[in-house]
């Protein structure tokens, strides 16, 4: 993200100087497209004021870091692309994009998922799933945007040049990741279908019938004839309703799609979008706010995500599918805002087919993007790198209409010149504002890292409170405080702890807890916090820490109604029960984990281990809950 906002921000300071000195204008009328995707993002920025927590909805969390904050760096570099470039700028992008996918395409066939090499290479390595994206899920959706503006070059590229061979050699490397496509899988095509779909499974076959589409329109157009506008758009329609029914179909209990999901990933993202639909329902004009979906998925809760068959993924930040996301967090208007988003574009790429600003295949190519993206993303969710390049291909769109606009001219009038220079400072106050936050932000996480190498422990406390300084920030507070607990507990279990270790752990466990407390002030019905406190403050007690088990409690209890149906509330009960010295009231409570879903292992490994607590209270064990 840093990299971004960063590059985004150097950028603004050469356009605020370009602007104050008039060297280059920006056209405000007929522009449907520019318009639009302010007004979406304006939807968002809306959205994240009037949600349940607009610091979380605009500076988000560690995990995605995709907040509206860094939206509006994208939004902005569209807009600058869009603006100021020329068309020989657009050529060195779109090579760029295609020469280092290509690269990065090249390391994964040649890493883990591939040959297998387990290397590093500076701050890369190869042995890690999805290698720099974090995850093949995340990879996949870069790697189909990039695939498309590959292809786009290569038909603007003169055939048989020498950057024409790169550029093909380019897309068949992106191709053939295995992130996009199993090789293996070739062989056996035609008896299992699916086996040629990469690691990525919903971007692999994204980018596979978005080439099965192109192929036949290209095929149409040598080959139709007379026929061939009418054969073209009948090719499309089928495209566009092949891509409907696929998405109905995932949503239809029972259906061979849906099957085909389940039994390749997992159900538990059904139950997700089912409950994430009811929270939609509780807030449908505007949504709960981005970075809110957790919150908002905790009132609707299912248990049965608790069970083995759903492989015990309990907490999701996302509903891994676009309009079920897109409606918890900006509701029905932020989804017709996209619409008319996508509308715009569309219609820019239309009109621009038509002054032979493109050539037919590249409109073709641009039509069928946001319909494969839009597939693509029915398993998955936009991360920096997607965004990123998505922004790109704005930018574009922009520059598209711009360059259809009656004088095209950069030149900026003398009268005009006084807006220009406030524009100018405006920028400049937005650069200073988002510089700061990004140095600070920058700060806060690397205290994150050290608190993992520093051993002195008063320069650990006061890095623990420089990392979780920000209030929004859950995921570090949680991640590293339950670090802690992890650790501390562990050299206990292997009898390496000493006085001065615990003694070293409950001060910290004391500050994590106080920042917690300072969540809470704010997030009163966040049901994961409240747990998470709630289970620091057991750990204390057992630890030989001061008694907060009132207070724990009571954070606990509120949980039946933020969360009805999750079994993390009882199992809480049990366990404070269990640490204040009521083994029996802590055996009944465990029992009622097992009633409400006798399915989840999660409740029988609560009660057996308050069963063995039994036999040796007073002296009991924390039971380590890890997946908080």
């Amino acid at each position: 993200m840093f990299l971004v906002v960063f590059f985004v921000l150097i950028l603004g300071v050469c356009v605020a100087g370009t602007l104050w000195y008039g060297k280059n204008s920006i056209l405000l009328k007929n522009r449907p497209l520019l318009w639009s995707g302010l007004a979406l993002l304006s939807i968002y920025w809306l959205s994240a004021l009037l949600g349940i927590f607009p610091e979380r909805s605009i500076f988000s969390d560690i995990l995605r870091a995709s907040g509206v904050y860094f939206l509006t760096h994208v939004a902005a570099l569209s807009l600058i692309l869009g603006e100021f470039l020329r068309e020989r700028d657009w050529t060195l992008i779109r090579r760029t994009i295609a020469v280092s996918t290509a690269v990065y395409a090249a390391l994964t066939i040649v890493g883990s998922e591939g040959f297998g090499l387990d290397a590093h290479l500076l701050w890369m390595n190869t042995g890690i799933n999805g290698f720099t994206f974090g995850n093949t899920t995340f990879a996949g959706t870069y790697l189909l945007v990039a695939l498309v503006v590959t292809l786009i070059e290569i038909i603007r590229t003169p055939a048989r040049t020498r950057w024409w061979y790169t550029l093909a050699a380019s897309a068949a490397l992106t191709l053939f990741s295995p992130i996009l496509m199993n090789i293996e899988g070739i062989l056996n095509v035609f008896a299992e279908p699916l086996s040629i779909l990469g690691s990525a499974r919903a971007s692999s076959g994204s980018a596979l019938l978005l080439l099965a589409f192109f192929a036949g329109y290209l095929l149409l157009r040598r080959y139709a004839g007379v026929l061939k506008t009418y054969a073209i758009i009948a090719w499309g329609s089928l495209f566009v309703i092949a891509v409907i029914a696929g998405v109905a179909l995932l949503f239809t209990p029972g259906s061979i799609v849906q099957e085909k999901y389940v039994e390749a990933s997992t159900g538990a993202r059904i139950l997700v979008w089912q409950s994430a639909l009811q929270s939609f329902v509780d807030r449908p004009v505007l949504g709960w706010g981005p970075e809110n979906f957790e919150q908002a998925h905790q009132w609707h809760f299912d248990n049965r995500l608790y069970q083995d068959e759903y492989i015990g993924e309990v907490w999701f930040d996302r509903a891994h599918n676009v309009m079920v996301d897109t409606l918890v967090s900006v509701g029905i208007v932020g989804a017709l805002a996209h619409v008319v988003v996508i509308g715009a574009f569309i219609t820019v790429v239309y009109r621009a087919r038509k002054r032979d600003l493109m050539s037919e295949s590249e409109a073709v190519l641009l039509f069928a993007l946001p319909v494969a993206h839009f597939l693509q993303l029915q398993t998955g969710f936009d991360t920096i790198g997607s965004y990123v390049l998505l922004g790109v291909m704005g930018g574009y769109g922009l520059w598209l209409e711009r360059m259809m606009l009656k004088g095209t001219s950069h030149e900026i009038a003398h009268a005009q010149l006084t807006y220009y220079k406030l524009g100018a400072c405006a920028l400049g106050l937005f650069i200073v504002f988002s510089a700061y936050y990004a140095i600070a932000e920058l700060n806060r996480q690397y205290a994150l890292y050290r608190i993992f190498v520093t051993t002195n422990p008063d320069q650990q406390l006061a890095l623990i409170e420089k990392a979780t300084e920000r209030i929004s920030a859950f995921e570090i507070l949680r991640l590293s405080s339950l670090s802690l607990v992890t650790g501390t507990l562990d050299s206990i279990g292997k009898r390496r702890a000493t006085e001065q270790t615990i003694e070293t752990s409950l001060a910290q466990i004391d500050l994590y807890e106080k920042q917690y407390r300072s969540y809470i002030a704010k997030q009163p019905d966040y049901y994961r916090a409240r747990m998470a406190l709630a289970y620091l403050l057991s750990v204390e007690l057992v630890l030989g820490g001061k008694n907060d088990l009132g207070e724990a409690k009571e954070l606990v209890t509120r949980g039946h109604e933020l969360s009805p149906e999750n079994l993390l509330t009882p199992a809480m009960e049990a366990l404070l029960e269990l640490y204040g010295g009521n083994p029996i009231i802590a055996r009944q409570k465990a029992e009622e984990i097992v009633a409400l879903n006798p399915n989840a292992p999660f409740g029988h490994e609560v009660l057996e281990h308050i069963k063995k607590q039994e036999k040796t209270f007073p002296n009991v064990s924390v039971l380590q809950l890890e997946n908080l």
